[in-house]
C-alpha cells in the first residue's frame, strides 16, 4: 500500500510503522505477519496469515498505521492506492473477507470508515451511518488486486449526512477476517456416562475419554474428563455429537488440553453468546 505521505511502502526491511492487531488468530507453523516476495512492482510485500478459532465473531489480524498526528486532510484530492494479492481464502460466513481501509473523522468528532473489500466469501456487511463496504470486482490478468479510489466521491456517496463535517483520515489498515464454520470437531473417543435416563448429556453426567473407543468404561485405561462420579466398571458410555472440541492444532483429533465444550445450537462452533458449557478446559473465547 503507498500514499504519498505514508513511509516504507515496500516493508523491504520490517513492518514500521505499520503496527499489527491480531484477535483469536490460530494460525500454525509460520508467523501471522511476515515479509515476504516478491512483492507488486517491488522485491517485498508483507503476508498476513489468519486461521479462526471457532468463535460466533470473527478472527482478525490487521496492519494499521495510525495517522491522526500528521493531519492528512480530507479534500477533493484525497486518493487511495493499495495492491495486494489474495493467496488462499475459504470459509462461508460473511466475516471471511480481505479488506483495506480508512478511518476518517469529522470536525465534531464522529468517525466513519470505507472498507474497500478486495476478496469475500459471501455478500458484504450491511452499509450504516459509520461504516461503507465497497466490493472490489478485479477483473484484471495479474494476481494482484490494485485500487486506486477517489475517497472523496466515495465517503461522499457513503455518508451524505455528515460529509460536510469530514476533515482528515485517521488510520489506514489493511485488514483479514474469517470465523470458523467449518466441518463440527466431534472425537468419537469421548463419551459419557448417562444417568439421568435421556439420550443426551447434561452438566450432572460425567464427560469420559475412551481411547479404545469400545464404550465402555475401564478405569485402568480410560480418564475422566468432566467428574461427576466415576462410571462403575464397564459400564456402557454413551455419544452426544454436540460433545465438541475446538481442535486448536487443526490436527483434526482431541488432544489433550484442547477445549472440550457443548454446542447447544448444534452449529459446529463454540458459541460464546450462547453459553456454551464448558466441559473440559479454557473455552477459546474466555482465553486471555
Amino acid at each position: 500500500m503507498y500514499y504519498q505521505i505514508i513511509n516504507n511502502t515496500s516493508f523491504e526491511t520490517d513492518t514500521q510503522p505499520w503496527r499489527p492487531i491480531a484477535y483469536n488468530n490460530y494460525t500454525l507453523g509460520t508467523p501471522v505477519v511476515n515479509i515476504t516476495s516478491p512483492g507488486y512492482n517491488d522485491n517485498s510485500a508483507v503476508q498476513l496469515n489468519l486461521n479462526s478459532g471457532n468463535l460466533t465473531i470473527d478472527s482478525h489480524l490487521t496492519l494499521v498505521q495510525d495517522i491522526s498526528q500528521r493531519t492528512v486532510a480530507f479534500d477533493n484530492g484525497l486518493r487511495l492506492r493499495a495492491a495486494s494479492e489474495v493467496k488462499v481464502l475459504t470459509g462461508n460466513s460473511i466475516t471471511d473477507r480481505v479488506e483495506v481501509s480508512l478511518t476518517l473523522a469529522s470536525s465534531n468528532g464522529n468517525l466513519a470508515k470505507i472498507h474497500y473489500v478486495l476478496a469475500s466469501s459471501t455478500a458484504l456487511p450491511t452499509n450504516s451511518t459509520s461504516d461503507a463496504y465497497f466490493a472490489i470486482r478485479w477483473l484484471g490478468s495479474s494476481p494482484w488486486i490494485t485500487l486506486d479510489r477517489d475517497v472523496t466521491r466515495d465517503s461522499a456517496s457513503a455518508f451524505p449526512a455528515i460529509f460536510g463535517s469530514l476533515s482528515t483520515v485517521k488510520d489506514i489498515q489493511f485488514s483479514v477476517f474469517s470465523t470458523s464454520q467449518g466441518a463440527p470437531t466431534i472425537d468419537p473417543r469421548i463419551r459419557y456416562y448417562e444417568t439421568g435416563g435421556d439420550s443426551y448429556w447434561n452438566t450432572t453426567e460425567t464427560v469420559v475419554f475412551d481411547p479404545d473407543a469400545d464404550g465402555l468404561f475401564n478405569p485402568s485405561t480410560d480418564w475422566i474428563l468432566y467428574d461427576r462420579g466415576a462410571p462403575p466398571p464397564g459400564q456402557p458410555l454413551g455419544i452426544d455429537l454436540r460433545i465438541k472440541y475446538v481442535d486448536t492444532n487443526l490436527n483434526g483429533r482431541w488432544d489433550s488440553g484442547e477445549p472440550i465444550v457443548y454446542d447447544l445450537k448444534n452449529e459446529g462452533i463454540y458459541d460464546l453468546a450462547a453459553n456454551d458449557p464448558v466441559i473440559n478446559g479454557t473455552a477459546v473465547g474466555l482465553k486471555e
